[in-house]
């Protein structure tokens, strides 16, 4: 649980401010600025362990078979987008989405793991649009005559 406050209150009275952190974090709200927030150092560090650990043992149970089956069955109902990719692409959305959640919360910043899922998430839309899908897919042309693929001989 948090406690907001004006970043003002903060200013004036200190000491009150830092006794709420006793009943948990302290957001200081400020003026036409993001909020910035306040935490005891050891509860945010017993967080980070935590979100580790259940990252780990997560991407652990996902290395059986049957386990990662179910969960790619069942992860198209926190992300329906998933639905328009194939199924090798959710295969590879799954484990790209492991992989980055293991490596944030190894060093405790998550913005990589909102990148991917936006990332992904786009890749969906252009599946859902056949239209688009054919012009991204299609070879591309250059005086009537196809451009090979990059590493690809004529």
């Amino acid at each position: 649980m948090s406690t907001e406050v004006a970043f003002s209150t903060f200013l004036r009275q200190p000491n009150a401010v830092i006794a709420w952190l006793k009943r948990g974090d302290v957001v200081l709200k400020r003026r036409g600025q993001e909020a910035l927030r306040l935490s005891v150092a050891t509860r945010a560090e017993e967080d980070q362990r935590a979100v580790e650990a259940l990252t780990h043992l997560i991407s652990d149970s996902l290395e059986d078979a049957e386990v990662r089956h179910h969960v790619l069955t069942q992860v198209g109902n926190r992300f329906p987008w998933l639905l328009f990719l194939p199924d090798s692409a959710r295969e590879s959305f799954l484990s790209e989405f492991v992989r980055t959640a293991r490596a944030c919360a190894t060093v405790g910043r998550f913005g990589r793991l909102e990148e991917t899922l936006a990332a992904w998430r786009s890749t969906a839309e252009i599946y859902a649009d056949p239209q688009l899908l054919a012009r991204l897919t299609d070879p591309l042309t250059l005086d009537g005559e196809d451009i090979p693929a990059p590493g690809k001989q004529r």
